[in-house]
């Protein structure tokens, strides 16, 4: 009796070896979830199961539990990889008719594997060839959530539109000295104290690098002043003489008249 209890805690042991060798050869695997090996005690073999002092009979795999924690997203080569950041699935079907898909609900498979790429339809298939799936949606592109549809990589080339509207956010250190005496250089780090960058497309579809520069001049305290529902609204202001606009002006282009002019419109 003592060999079979020994050799039935030898052989989960060596199952348990195994799932941890099979997590590492998966380390690299996308989408792979670990497995966790987990004993029980064979006390219910026991001639009396219920006997406090009974010795049992060893132990064995009572499950081999998947984790569900998200792994590291990394970077591809493959434009259509994706990653999916945090819960959720990709939904894959076998069968579809045109572009619907007709598995039934517990016919789909599910993966976090985001590796995908096009069949000679143009449709966005994983590795295996299932058909990754999504929701439709109408000429105004409102997703129409109670149907589903395969995701078909359309050929035609998007209409070339330039760039109409810009937005950036950052925050400009304060820290930075005053440059009051150096006339603006863009190729003259010395002569501005700030810079960021960003991209802009023409009617042409082609991208041109818009340059910000930020030069500081002056020194003001930051005024915050708190309304009756707790919202802050910030001032600082400061009057700048005509000399001052002409040289903060962008290009060097652009006259005092036409900077006034566009802020008028404001």
């Amino acid at each position: 009796m003592g060999y079979g209890i020994g050799l039935a805690g030898l052989a989960s042991t060596a199952e348990a070896i195994d799932v941890t060798s099979n997590n590492i050869a998966n380390a690299q695997t996308v989408g792979y979830k670990s497995g966790e090996y987990v004993f029980a005690d064979m006390y219910f073999k026991a001639a009396d199961a219920q006997a406090k002092d009974r010795v049992g009979m060893g132990s064995f795999r009572q499950s081999i539990r998947r984790t569900s924690s998200y792994g590291t997203v990394v970077n591809s080569q493959n434009v259509l990889d994706m990653a999916i950041a945090g819960p959720g699935m990709f939904m894959l079907a076998r069968d579809v008719s045109g572009t619907t898909p007709v598995e039934t609900t517990n016919k789909f498979e599910y993966t976090r594997n985001g590796q995908f790429a096009t069949d000679s339809q143009n449709r966005i298939v994983n590795q295996q060839g299932l058909l990754l799936c999504g929701y439709p949606a109408d000429e105004a592109g409102n997703i129409i959530a109670g149907a589903k549809s395969v995701l078909k990589l359309d050929q035609g080339p998007l209409t070339q539109k330039p760039t109409e509207f810009s937005k950036i956010e950052l925050n400009l250190d304060n820290r930075a000295v005053k440059i009051d005496n150096l006339a603006f250089d863009h190729t003259n780090s010395k002569t501005f104290s700030q810079a960021t960058s960003q991209t802009v497309y023409d009617q042409y579809g082609n991208g041109h690098i818009l340059g910000m520069y930020y030069k500081k001049v002056q020194s003001l305290p930051l005024t915050l002043t708190a309304d009756a529902e707790g919202n802050f609204e910030f001032t600082a202001s400061q009057a700048w003489s005509e000399a001052d606009l002409q040289t903060a002006l962008d290009d060097n282009t652009a006259t005092l008249a036409e900077y006034e002019q566009k802020n008028a419109k404001r």
